[in-house]
């Protein structure tokens, strides 16, 4: 009778859609008028365009190629250079990591999360970003607000001093 959350940005298979639907075929309520409550998690990264959005996540798809690699540190600034010098299997994964991503353009982020909803039969979608400046995530999870129309009323924040 419990909800449950699927973490598809650390899953490294295509398989969360079908693992919800099975949640749902074998929910057992625990009281009556409990259902399924199915919501998902994906790394989203909104900019005003999809090239900048591109360019801002790189930097967690080179960390994330790092981790793999056993080799975790901080995280890198979207101009890393290696970049250019990734080898073919490492930019076969590279890609791979980026497709399992919503990023782009504040419309395209919106289809792309409504999207992802309807794969999972989710009801909620949680949102992560990580950029390496804050001023990014903070405008991603702005515009981001701004494409489903959730920001009026939401508190300003704090001028940086």
């Amino acid at each position: 009778g419990l909800p449950f959350a699927y973490a598809h940005f650390i899953s490294r298979d295509d398989d969360g859609p079908e693992i919800a639907q099975e949640y749902r075929a074998r929910f057992k309520p625990r009281e009556p008028g409990d259902r399924p409550r199915t919501a998902v998690c994906y790394f989203v990264l909104a900019a005003p365009t999809q090239a900048e959005a591109e360019h801002l996540a790189w930097s967690r798809t080179l960390w994330v190629l790092d981790l793999l690699a056993n080799k975790a540190g901080s995280f890198p600034d979207p101009n890393d250079p290696r970049k250019v010098s990734l080898s073919e299997p490492e930019q076969a994964l590279a890609r791979r990591i980026a497709s399992r991503a919503i990023v782009g353009s504040p419309g395209q982020v919106r289809d792309g999360i409504e999207a992802a909803a309807a794969r999972y039969g989710a009801e909620e979608v949680f949102v992560l970003t990580i950029t390496y400046a804050f001023a990014d995530r903070l405008r991603s999870y702005e515009l981001i607000a701004d494409a489903f129309g959730m920001r009026q009323g939401l508190m300003a924040a704090p001028d940086a001093a």
